[in-house]
């Protein structure tokens, strides 16, 4: 998947999965300089920050865990 792809799937701008690309959130690879996402890996990415969210990140951490909830509920609604 491209960004714009992931984007588009996970109902979120391709600037934030860029700021994800940014912060090595998110699972990539880069291939002949585009970033490109393997739909199972995102698959579980998001299913793990939604089950077990980073600790000690504060108030983004939990902000960033409703998100994902949100993101995830919204794609197994499909």
């Amino acid at each position: 998947m491209s960004v714009a792809e992931v984007a588009e799937y996970l109902g979120v701008s391709e600037s934030k999965v860029r700021q994800w690309i940014r912060r090595g959130t998110v699972p990539y690879v880069k291939l002949d300089g585009q970033y490109k996402f393997f739909l199972p890996v995102v698959q579980e990415w998001l299913r793990a920050i939604v089950v077990a969210p980073k600790n000690g990140f504060g108030d983004e951490a939990t902000g960033a865990h409703d998100s994902a909830i949100q993101m995830w509920d919204s794609i197994t609604e499909r």
